[in-house]
């Protein structure tokens, strides 16, 4: 089984940032998906043995649960971080959530968390 962590950001430096962070974790190897299409494509093509335990989606949970990803990786079990704009859409949101722009110790402290549970 191959391990793989989604990192779906528009934003090229924050992509790179967030997948050094998720190396460090051993979340598998990151793959960026700088457009949703993108992302959809690369989980249709996955090899069934492929985990991916993480993905870290730029979208307000209203976009993220209406998008094509959302039911890709809910089949997949996998564990989801939004990135959003702002500290309202964060705290109605029922994913963990990173308000941009974000520290890195930020991630840390929520992908530790999630770890946790």
């Amino acid at each position: 089984m191959r391990k793989f962590s989604l990192i779906n950001v528009s934003f090229a430096l924050v992509a790179r940032d967030i997948a050094t962070t998720l190396r460090q974790f051993d979340l598998g190897t990151p793959q960026i998906s700088p457009a949703a299409e993108d992302a959809v494509s690369w989980l249709t093509q996955r090899g069934q043995d492929d985990l991916v335990g993480l993905a870290i989606i730029q979208a307000s949970p209203e976009e993220f649960v209406k998008s094509e990803l959302y039911p890709l990786l809910d089949a997949a079990g996998s564990k989801v971080i939004l990135l959003v704009d702002t500290f309202e859409t964060a705290a109605r949101s029922s994913f963990p959530s990173l308000v941009l722009p974000f520290f890195t110790e930020d991630l840390e402290a929520l992908v530790q968390k999630i770890a946790d549970d």
